[in-house]
């Protein structure tokens, strides 16, 4: 995958607050994953069983791949964000990162004349 998955990216804790939103969605599914294999109130069926265990397992392995990718892009962008404004002396915002720009606010000038 390249630039979306940077190898050496760390998960910190902020990190993972941010991705809490995709982990609760991801249990709930494990739980009735679990649940469906313990107890089946209808009776024994192999193509039922079959089919409500993909309708859970295949977006359970599509949301921990989508996980997985937001939490290394989150944090190499946060990391991205740290060294922009350790070098910088302005602190730096999201919108710098985003447009790869430098002008923010006051410093940006739509006319394009400077004084």
């Amino acid at each position: 995958m390249g630039p979306l998955v940077p190898t050496g990216a760390d998960l910190d804790r902020e990190t993972l607050l941010d991705i809490t939103v995709n982990l609760i969605p991801m249990g709930i599914l494990l739980f009735f994953i679990g649940l469906s294999l313990v107890y089946s109130p209808f009776p024994p069926s192999l193509f039922m069983s079959g089919m409500s265990h993909l309708l859970t397992v295949v977006p359970l392995v599509l949301l921990a791949l989508l996980t997985y990718v937001a939490a290394k892009v989150i944090a190499r962008d946060e990391r991205q964000l740290e060294a922009r404004s350790s070098t910088d002396d302005r602190p730096a915002t999201l919108d710098d990162t985003a447009t790869g720009e430098g002008a923010t606010g006051d410093d940006a000038d739509p006319s394009g004349d400077r004084e």
